[in-house]
């Protein structure tokens, strides 16, 4: 669903997907929302793809953890954009659905 949400720019859906306290490395709900509003905009496409995923789970919460590649073709032009890395999203049950709390990945450079 993520992946999906990412692909489509789909910022609305972005926002409805995430509690209201949720946390990235880079700050709160607003911030995640602000920074992927930010690369939707400024973008024409992007593919993510996952794989390697592992779930934790204890009851209360789940832990997605996964590789990912990503790729975003800039709004004007230039050259397609490539990352790949580790992602992790914390989910937990949130008004009758299950929302992402804290959304973290790194990218691996080289």
């Amino acid at each position: 669903m993520f992946s999906d949400i990412y692909r489509q720019g789909d910022l609305a859906r972005l926002r409805d997907f995430l509690t209201e306290d949720a946390q990235s490395a880079r700050g709160g709900r607003d911030s995640l929302v602000s920074e992927y509003g930010a690369l939707f905009a400024s973008s024409d496409r992007r593919r993510l793809t996952v794989s390697n995923v592992s779930w934790l789970d204890n009851g209360q919460t789940a832990s997605i953890i996964a590789s990912f590649e990503a790729s975003v073709d800039p709004r004007n032009g230039g050259w397609r954009r490539r990352s790949r890395g580790d992602l992790r999203l914390d989910v937990r049950m949130d008004k009758g659905k299950g929302r992402i709390y804290r959304l973290t990945h790194d990218e691996h450079r080289g």
